[in-house]
């Protein structure tokens, strides 16, 4: 039934009675017409009966429900082809083709608890082989063997095998990135007993692939740098997420030396290794430019972080992580006063509008409904300047925000004040009672005057 579309929704009584005759008299009977009067009576048995087999409408008759079809279709097929190669030759062009995946997965688990290295055996020829086919194909087989670790521990040359098909489409050139993406993040919901192996051998693919310069650089680092976030079609339960997280600052150490030697090539490399310290912020801003800590990093198909600036105000606000944000804090209420202005080149338009750039969330976008000014005047300075490229554009859109709490209300009075809605003599007294640090505080009063602009002018 399974193989004819039209039939897995079910076979006429007669073509019904035909098939189970025929397997009957090769099986138990010698005489026709006892197979056939024994494949009606059992027919009859099933009909009005909610079972595994039933009547489904006039005289269709069909399984209660696909699941039954699609277990007994996989069971067939191993009964059929008994070895990883039998079952190979039957399925591997359905694989190739995205087709009959519930089935093929089922029979590769019920190969591998019924023959010893079935599952495995069967995995290698299907990875082995998948190099004679097109891009599109060898993505599909790559999810497929991806899916299987939810269910299978291959042995562990097996396992590598799959890693390096995945991890080799995943930066080749002109991939599907989406799609590669989605596959690579597949490996995550792996059985927990694949993930040890899995980290490892991902580890080791994107190494070789540094060294060798094979690839796409960038795509090598983040997986090693945001493994974690990948996200796909495979459900991953908290185990597993909280198994990438907490093996992170492992991969990330991996990457460490060759981000330093790209770091130039790849913004959001050079701003990772600024804010570890491996850098000084004036080497950043000298390489990638100040829009560098605006742009938003596509991770994997579905999957996005959110520009650094807009992580520097939550860390900055939350008061997490305070030595690391500290020394950042400073070293931007240091720099960006002294910038040259507009500290953004692109037109607001290609900013707004860029895929490279994001605008939303903004820092004001994260400000936690009981988030309140900092006391430090450093950490203010830091979360006022970053903030400045957001209410410039929001100012040119004539936009506004609610007041919330006085966070808020600081960046609305300054949105306000640019505007001109607010007279100079009240705008002045009050970002003085801020508390910014000098330099800053005359940069904000400047901008806030419209004596500078940190965004181009429209052209």
């Amino acid at each position: 039934m399974y193989p004819k579309q039209q039939s897995q929704k079910g076979l006429p009584k007669g073509e019904l009675v035909g098939f189970i005759a025929s397997y009957l008299l090769s099986k138990r009977f010698d005489d026709e017409d006892e197979a056939t009067d024994a494949a009606i009576d059992f027919i009859d048995f099933c009909k009005g009966r909610a079972w595994v087999l039933t009547d489904v409408g006039s005289e269709i008759f069909g399984f209660t429900h696909r699941t039954f079809l699609e277990y007994f279709a996989a069971s067939q097929l191993v009964r059929l082809s008994p070895s990883a190669d039998a079952l190979y030759e039957e399925l591997f062009e359905r694989i190739v083709a995205q087709e009959w995946d519930v089935v093929a997965q089922l029979a590769v688990q019920i190969l591998g608890r019924t023959v010893e290295d079935g599952a495995d055996d069967f995995l290698q020829l299907v990875v082995s082989n998948a190099h004679l086919k097109d891009q599109v194909s060898r993505l599909n087989v790559a999810s497929f063997a991806a899916r299987s670790l939810t269910f299978i521990v291959p042995r562990p040359p097996v396992l590598r095998d799959i890693v390096d098909h995945i991890f080799s489409l995943y930066v080749e050139e002109g991939v599907n990135e989406a799609r590669s993406s989605e596959v690579l993040g597949q490996l995550t919901g792996a059985a927990a007993e694949n993930l040890p192996l899995i980290e490892k051998y991902l580890a080791d693919a994107a190494e070789r692939s540094l060294r060798a310069s094979f690839g796409s650089a960038s795509r090598a680092l983040l997986v090693l740098w945001y493994t974690w976030t990948f996200r796909s079609s495979v459900e991953v339960d908290d185990e597993n997420r909280q198994y990438w997280k907490k093996n992170r600052a492992a991969l990330r150490e991996r990457a460490k030396p060759h981000m330093k030697e790209v770091y130039r090539d790849h913004s959001w490399v050079a701003v990772r290794l600024w804010a570890d310290g491996d850098i000084e912020l004036s080497e950043l801003l000298s390489v990638h430019g100040l829009v560098s800590l605006y742009e938003r990093l596509d991770v994997s198909g579905s999957s996005r972080i959110a520009p650094f600036a807009t992580t520097v105000v939550g860390h900055l606000l939350s008061g997490s992580e305070v030595e690391r944000f500290d020394r950042l804090a400073k070293e931007l209420n240091d720099s960006l006063v002294t910038l040259p202005t507009p500290w953004i080149s692109a037109r607001p338009e290609a900013l707004e509008h860029s895929a490279r750039i994001d605008l939303d969330p903004s820092p004001i976008a994260i400000v936690p409904s009981d988030a309140d000014i900092p006391s430090d005047a450093t950490r203010l300075g830091a979360v006022i300047l970053l903030g400045l490229p957001y209410l410039e554009l929001r100012a040119r859109a004539k936009g506004g925000h609610k007041r919330q709490n006085r966070l808020l209300d600081a960046w609305g009075f300054l949105l306000a004040f640019r505007g001109g809605q607010i007279p100079r003599r009240e705008g002045i007294p009050f970002v003085e009672r801020l508390g910014l640090e000098s330099a800053a505080l005359e940069f904000v009063l400047s901008w806030a005057e419209r004596r500078v602009s940190v965004l181009a002018e429209p052209r």
